[in-house]
């Protein structure tokens, strides 16, 4: 198990989100990220994990890029995984700026509407992260440690999930197969 993603990933304790290994990489933009996922083998990673966008919408990039790069990074994942794996994608979570924050309630509608109908894809809602600023440092941006509790609990919520698959013609691997390799850079 894998999880990229940007700085709100910093104080996730990976012991916690699972009893398996879980590999944790920084990445703050979505190119960062996908350029990890380039890199790196995915093919024995079971579920990755990606909580990133925030920063490219931050950085003036409109709200329809950003939904389409984060949509378009779900997929290069999942083609380079396991046909069983899943891709987990972590919602956005909103910023101090209200302005700002209405392209990100945009961004996380439309990844949301378009990771919930694909194929071992599990997009993960942060909607009690949403509208109250006792999860949040005094920057409005980072969490503090009680809002980074409930971030890990949404994704550990989202880890045990199953992701819908229509194809019940997939081929077991033999457990061989199914051993883990570290993400090699």
């Amino acid at each position: 198990m894998v999880l990229i993603g940007d700085s709100l990933i910093k104080h996730i304790d990976v012991v916690k989100l699972s009893k398996k290994q879980v590999d944790k990489i920084r990445a703050s933009t979505i190119l960062d990220v996908e350029q990890q996922i380039k890199i790196c083998s995915m093919e024995h990673v079971n579920k990755l994990i990606l909580h990133v966008g925030s920063n490219d919408i931050d950085n003036s990039k409109q709200s329809g890029d950003v939904i389409e790069d984060i949509v378009n990074l779900a997929h290069l994942s999942k083609s380079r995984m396991n046909t069983s794996s899943t891709v987990i994608v972590s919602g956005i979570l909103p910023r101090g700026n209200s302005e700002l924050n209405k392209k990100i309630k945009e961004v996380y509608l439309n990844v949301k509407s378009r990771i919930d109908d694909q194929d071992g894809m599990i997009f993960v809602d942060h909607n009690k992260l949403y509208g109250t600023k006792k999860y949040y440092h005094s920057d409005n941006i980072h969490l503090n440690d009680i809002g980074t509790k409930v971030l890990a609990a949404n994704i550990i919520s989202a880890i045990k999930n199953k992701p819908r698959i229509r194809n019940n013609n997939l081929r077991e691997r033999p457990r061989s197969q199914l051993r883990r390799k570290k993400c090699v850079r």
